[in-house]
């Protein structure tokens, strides 16, 4: 971690906690004996994972619902996926999200009318090739918790007595729909189920998508 007491932290830029009380925030030696200002903020490894899978039938209808999710997991998001502004500017986003940060009246894309003033933002004001208000940190950390709606199907099954009659065993119709619902409080642009898992950056995992199916059994 970089001094964050000088530099381009700029107006409204993150400020870090001096810990140890030295009058500088660093890593130290970056050891254990040395930590400098760093501490345990969290813990990226996925607990309380859990699963239903819940199934209905009545009078030839049927539904099954399979829900999952991870009751608690920390994540501190990484690269121009979730900071937009990030190195230089070929490394950078510009997702709805991405433009929620600190502009004030001077700012150029407010005197050039691209943007309009945001002082309440949720993102600091960004910076090319500096990452001083991207340092792993409590006020960005995510929580990737979940719950997912991974499928749900719901069917017919036509009576027997109306199948004879017709010549048919069983004749069966059914919507099925996958990754329908997610409820968390990570951040819209992740995936909290696949987040992680695309390399040393973060947007590098195509997220599950929802998709939807019809089908239809018969039975001679």
């Amino acid at each position: 971690m970089p001094n964050s007491l000088s530099g381009q932290t700029g107006k409204l830029g993150i400020m870090y906690a001096d810990l140890n009380g030295d009058g500088q925030v660093n890593n130290g030696a970056n050891t254990l004996a040395n930590p400098g200002d760093l501490a345990i903020i969290g813990n990226s490894a996925p607990r309380y994972r859990y699963s239903f899978d819940l199934n209905f039938n009545y009078s030839g209808f049927d539904l099954g619902i399979f829900l999952q999710g991870v009751g608690k997991r920390d994540y501190m998001p990484n690269g121009p996926y979730f900071w937009g502004a990030n190195g230089g500017m070929w490394q950078s986003a510009g997702f709805v999200e991405n433009m929620n940060f600190y502009r004030d009246e001077n700012s150029t894309m407010v005197q050039n009318g691209v943007l309009g003033v945001n002082k309440d933002s949720y993102l600091p004001r960004p910076y090319f090739n500096t990452s001083k208000n991207q340092q792993t940190q409590t006020k960005y950390l995510q929580s990737a918790a979940y719950l997912r709606l991974k499928n749900a199907q719901f069917g017919y099954t036509f009576s027997p007595q109306l199948l004879a009659k017709i010549g048919f065993t069983k004749i069966r119709i059914y919507a099925s729909g996958e990754n329908l619902l997610t409820f968390t409080k990570m951040a819209k642009v992740f995936d909290p189920e696949t987040v992680g898992l695309g390399g040393w950056n973060d947007g590098k995992t195509y997220p599950f998508s929802t998709t939807y199916s019809f089908g239809l059994n018969l039975n001679f």
